[in-house]
């Protein structure tokens, strides 16, 4: 059985970062962060970096795209019970069809480009 689970406890985190390393990510994690597993195991991981400014989403890891969706949904009713009404998330330039399939998502903005990466607005 898949499940989302938001990450309370510190080994929730533990576990979160251990996937992302097999993914070869390293990076902070703050609140909220989803772990989407089975049967136990970690299959993908949408996290937030910290940050004072903004919620800024990501990363956004998963062993078969299928995951992406939920994943995406499940941190979206996090935010909004939180009273969060949106949130800036990046894309690398070179996931080109990514990339077009957000810029056709409602509620979706381009917000700017850093580096190689394309900086999006996702208002709840």
């Amino acid at each position: 059985m898949i499940q989302c689970n938001l990450a309370i406890k510190g080994q929730d985190y533990k576990n979160a970062h251990a996937y992302l390393r097999n993914k070869d990510e390293h990076c902070k994690l703050s609140f909220p962060t989803i772990l989407m597993k089975r049967d136990d195991n970690v299959i993908g991981v949408l996290g937030t970096n910290p940050s004072k400014q903004a919620v800024i989403a990501g990363p956004l890891l998963v062993d078969d795209e299928l995951f992406i969706m939920p994943l995406i949904s499940a941190y979206e009713k996090i935010l909004k019970m939180g009273s969060v009404t949106r949130y800036l998330f990046k894309v690398e330039k070179t996931k080109v069809d990514w990339l077009k399939t957000i810029d056709r998502t409602e509620g979706v903005h381009r917000r700017g480009e850093i580096d190689d990466f394309v900086i999006y607005e996702r208002r709840l």
